[in-house]
């Protein structure tokens, strides 16, 4: 275990680290506000991509390895249908351009989605590791390209083409063999996704809450109209969240090959989870010494400024989502999702209703940041009582079924 996940963590560091090198010549080239805006778009794009693939990637998880293999590429297709008619819709409210970029961005993010899934069901970590590396430093490369000539919107291009890459990358898993008997695969798929269209329901709706949760920092600087604030939120991601995210992911995708063992299911949840605790607290700790050092303000030009309690807060913030992600896969197979999906929506509902109260009445005399912590805090703890206390349930079903032959 300890192997693959330290092969899949290091070529997210690897990635990471050389965005983050690149990133003192981005922000010489494209303001806070720009990081504003893309964080802004590229946040909407992953909450569209949920929508509209109905988050298939996850519903894989539940899927037998026959039906899985039959089922993929159909789905794909199906997923990509939508998409074009997202097109449509939007280039009627929007310019062409904008249209397209978003639509390919909210594609290729589902595609790397289900495919990092596919991957990390038949133990193809190898692959998994190389999109690891690719997307992060295409994306800085290209963000960092097109800023030197001074390409409008070259963050967002720049963020197209940190999905598109590792999309092309996977695309070599599809082989001529598989349009054998589509139409067949079609009708499986289609018969498949009707008789669980409760449960993909379901997993889209908790999905999609969840993401808006875990985005409400930087939507609500936006929706405030505070691009500066927004742009720095897009920044901290960007340095603290994602690198941080994607060795969540990895973790995270080495446990769909755990989750199936309910014997032991237990054992290995709790194994994951203190590694995930221990990584979160050693990185944390790494980090505030690289920032307290001032070796953080030598990746940013001179018009960017970070405040320590900023950087703080959003680094435990990113800590505890690698803790929580983990949970994910056996929120999924102990099926959890409607419990999970009640505590997302109280979690949005109370998020809502600060917000209103911060912007008529305290006048930002509350840090949101500490706010928004606590409750992230309180929302992962509970999330581990509940997958647990499952556990137990499932350990009892399982030892009945034995005393009763």
């Amino acid at each position: 275990m300890y192997k693959i996940i330290f092969g899949l963590t290091t070529m997210s560091f690897l990635g990471q680290g050389i965005a983050l090198s690149l990133l003192f010549i981005i922000t010489r080239y494209f303001s806070q506000s720009d990081f504003g805006e893309y964080g802004y778009i590229i946040s909407i794009a992953g909450l569209i991509s949920f929508a509209i693939s109905f988050r298939m990637d996850s519903f894989i998880v539940r899927l037998s390895d026959t039906r899985l293999k039959v089922m993929l590429l159909p789905i794909i297709i199906i997923i990509l249908f939508f998409c074009v008619i997202l097109f449509l819709v939007l280039a009627f409210f929007k310019s062409i351009a904008y249209s397209f970029t978003l639509t390919s961005i909210v594609f290729f993010t589902f595609y790397i989605n289900v495919m990092s899934v596919y991957v990390s069901r038949y133990g193809l970590f190898k692959k998994l590791a190389i999109s690891r590396l690719l997307k992060p430093v295409s994306t800085s490369v290209i963000q960092a390209f097109l800023g030197y000539f001074t390409v409008v919107n070259g963050l967002i291009y720049g963020g197209l083409m940190g999905t598109l890459v590792p999309s092309l990358y996977f695309s070599n898993l599809m082989h001529r063999s598989d349009l054998i008997n589509l139409q067949r695969k079609f009708k499986i798929t289609l018969y498949v996704l009707i008789k669980m269209k409760r449960e993909i329901c379901l997993i889209s709706a908790q999905s999609i809450v969840s993401n808006v949760f875990n985005n409400s920092l930087l939507f609500y600087f936006y929706l405030k109209g505070d691009l500066l604030s927004a742009g720095l939120i897009a920044l901290l991601e960007r340095c603290l969240k994602n690198p941080i995210s994607m060795i969540a992911s990895s973790i995270r995708n080495y446990s769909y090959s755990k989750i199936d063992d309910k014997n032991n299911q237990f054992t290995s949840y709790k194994t994951i989870i203190t590694l995930s605790v221990l990584l979160a607290i050693t990185i944390s700790f790494c980090a505030l010494i690289f920032f307290h050092l001032g070796m953080f303000s030598y990746l940013l030009s001179e018009q960017w400024v970070v405040s320590e309690i900023d950087f703080t807060f959003y680094l435990l913030f990113s800590a505890i989502v690698l803790c929580n992600s983990v949970n994910s896969p056996f929120i999924l197979k102990n099926k959890l999702t409607k419990t999970i999906i009640r505590l997302d929506m109280f979690c949005v509902l109370f998020i809502t209703i600060f917000f209103f109260v911060d912007h008529l009445y305290l006048s930002g005399e509350w840090n949101f940041f500490v706010v928004f912590f606590g409750l992230y805090f309180t929302y992962f703890l509970l999330n581990c009582y509940f997958v647990i206390k499952s556990m137990d349930h499932l350990s009892v079903s399982h030892n009945l079924k034995v005393s009763g032959k």
